[in-house]
């Protein structure tokens, strides 16, 4: 493998393992939040 492979890989686990994190982080964002509140949130923001 050359280093511009390795350079690849390197990034590819980066920014998957970044993509992994921030969905985790928006699903317990949500799991924390009750719908109802989510709802009423989403109504007021498109009322704006």
């Amino acid at each position: 493998m050359g280093t511009k492979t390795i350079g690849k890989v390197v990034f590819g686990v980066i920014s998957v393992t970044l993509a992994f994190f921030t969905l985790s982080l928006g699903i317990f964002h949500y799991m924390q939040h009750s719908s109802a509140e989510r709802f009423n949130n989403t109504m007021i923001v498109y009322k704006k």
